[in-house]
């Protein structure tokens, strides 16, 4: 291919997560200024402006500033502007994050109506959003990928690469398609009847996740957020939200985080406190229709560096049957050692003094709950996930048995593939792992493009 960067980004749209412009442009303003950006003919630009927005559906908001605009607009007004050129290739992060399920539907059918047309790459941890709009598997020839072969419609198709494929399928999904085009555990593999190309014995396992419990206790007096539920005020917060894209509607309430740990002698926190500031019920409320909720609050500690490992496997080697995922969480003594120091923590920090007027009765697990035997019951029974889940195609050494991919992201034993995805990190981070994911793409394209690294800089 001899086209020049530029003439290459010219085939490309992209629709970053944040779907970043300009706030103080009208809709119309951005797109025409993005066209023009694209260098779109001017005799040709109004009309595909006006094409997109109807596309779309944003004729309601096409002169309201941007900043104004509700989530779910925001996300329309930026896939306009990455389709605008009509570009070959299209690369979407959360397409449909902050839409509603009608708006959902809406994108995913226009994604499934463009995919004919372009190569379409979609980032996500929604696993709906992968059932919903892509099916494919990598094909492996001798240990070297040559393309990938997709159902679309009950009809298969291969697409075949020249240079490399990139598998940026999650956590869950990049393990499920490297097993099921034969690289992973040859054991696992042969009871499917999958033969096996390339024994690397590490796909599918080293999951691990942040895992929390939660305490809750009750307000003394109705917080705002209980306030607001009632039918009249939610219903115009609602509005405002979606027309405008301000107010109260716009705002999650729980923005509070702290970082603990549970030695003083640690070198790092190995606790996460997440707090909620809502009840788990919350509903909207009437007098005389509907009764008010309680108002409550929850914080929840989270293990940030957990011992305990988990593993995705197959099924079957039907591509569209779901995978079996073992969490495993608390198989560690250190972990459970952990979430009771975090436990005992925030029910200190929630019964002092300073918290009276504002807290009421502990609601969960209820003050009965004392002994260590009841406390573990309860953290075994209400425990969840804090949703950071990586490491089933671990990052490592060709020395290292479970390592899957070498430095570079590149998969040991096979020639053209790479895989991107938070599925690579080895470990977990004592903290959320969207930042880490993002700087790990970065990087990737980096070494995809064959870019020497940044010089660390003198501080």
């Amino acid at each position: 291919m001899n086209e020049t960067p530029l003439d290459a980004k010219r085939h490309i749209g992209y629709l970053p997560e944040g779907a970043p412009a300009y706030g103080d442009m009208t809709t119309l303003n951005y797109l025409n200024f993005i066209a023009d950006i694209r260098r779109i003919p001017r005799a040709k630009k109004r009309k595909r402006i006006n094409d997109i927005v109807e596309k779309i559906n944003l004729e309601i908001v096409a002169n309201q500033k941007i900043e104004t605009l509700s989530k779910g607009y925001k996300r329309r007004v930026g896939l306009a502007q990455a389709i605008l050129h009509d570009p070959t290739i299209l690369i979407m992060d959360e397409p449909t994050d902050g839409l509603d399920p009608n708006q959902k539907h809406e994108i995913r059918s226009l994604i499934r109506e463009m995919a004919p047309r372009k190569a379409i790459i979609i980032s996500t941890h929604i696993l709906d959003e992968v059932d919903a709009v892509c099916t494919k598997t990598a094909i492996i020839n001798k240990g070297k990928i040559q393309g990938l072969e997709y159902s679309r419609a009950g009809q298969n198709h291969t697409v075949n690469s020249d240079r490399e494929v990139i598998l940026s399928a999650g956590v869950i999904n990049s393990p499920q398609l490297l097993m099921l085009s034969g690289i992973g555990n040859p054991n696992h593999l042969k009871a499917l009847d999958i033969e096996c190309s390339t024994p690397l014995y590490g796909v599918g396992q080293n999951l691990q996740d942040h895992i929390g419990v939660g305490l809750e206790f009750e307000r003394k007096t109705d917080g705002p957020f209980v306030k607001h539920l009632r039918y009249d005020r939610i219903t115009l917060a609602m509005m405002r939200a979606y027309f405008f894209g301000t107010g109260f509607a716009t705002e999650m309430p729980g923005p509070i985080m702290a970082f603990l740990k549970s030695d003083p002698e640690l070198n790092q926190p190995d606790i996460q406190l997440l707090t909620r500031f809502v009840p788990p019920e919350s509903q909207p409320w009437f007098p005389g229709l509907r009764k008010k909720p309680r108002d409550a609050f929850m914080c929840r500690p989270a293990v940030l560096h957990p011992e305990s490992r988990g593993e995705v496997k197959l099924k079957s080697k039907d591509p569209r049957e779901k995978v079996a995922i073992y969490q495993n969480f608390l198989t560690s003594e250190s972990d459970w050692r952990t979430l009771r120091t975090g436990f005992g923590i925030v029910r200190e920090v929630a019964n002092k003094t300073q918290l009276d007027k504002y807290r009421g009765p502990e609601i969960q697990p209820g003050p009965n709950i004392k002994s260590r035997e009841d406390i573990d019951n309860y953290i075994r029974q209400t425990a969840w996930t804090v949703h950071h889940p990586l490491g089933t195609c671990k990052m490592g050494l060709k020395s290292d048995k479970m390592a899957v991919v070498d430095e570079e992201l590149r998969v040991f034993g096979v020639d053209g593939l790479r895989v991107v995805d938070a599925s690579v990190m080895p470990d977990m981070p004592g903290g959320n792992i969207n930042a880490p994911v993002i700087m790990m793409a970065e990087k990737a394209s980096d070494l995809i493009k064959g870019e020497k690294p940044l010089q660390p800089v003198r501080i």
